[in-house]
C-alpha cells in the first residue's frame, strides 16, 4: 500500500488541474490520468512479490526436501 501511496503522489496535480478545466468527471479522470500515471507500480508489485514467494519456495523445497506430509526426511536418532 505504500508504493501505491507513493505511486500516487507521483501524479503531477497539473494533470487533474487541467482534466478539471475540461470538465472532465471523476470516471474519466481515474481512467485517463491516474490508472495510466500509476501502471508501473501495478506493474512492480506483482514483479516483486512473484520473487519474494520464489524465495520462501526456495527455502521451504529445501527444508522440507520437497515432500509432503509424511515424506520429509526425519533426523536419525542412532
Amino acid at each position: 500500500m505504500l508504493l501505491y501511496l507513493a505511486g500516487l503522489h507521483g501524479i503531477p496535480t497539473d494533470l487533474y488541474d487541467a482534466a478539471g478545466i475540461d470538465e472532465a468527471n471523476a470516471w474519466h479522470r481515474f481512467w485517463r490520468i491516474t490508472l495510466p500515471m500509476l501502471t508501473p507500480t501495478i506493474y512492480f508489485n506483482p514483479i516483486i512479490s512473484i520473487i519474494g514467494a520464489w524465495q520462501v519456495f526456495t527455502q521451504s523445497y529445501i527444508i522440507t526436501s520437497g515432500g509432503p506430509d509424511n515424506a520429509t526426511p526425519r533426523p536419525c536418532c542412532g
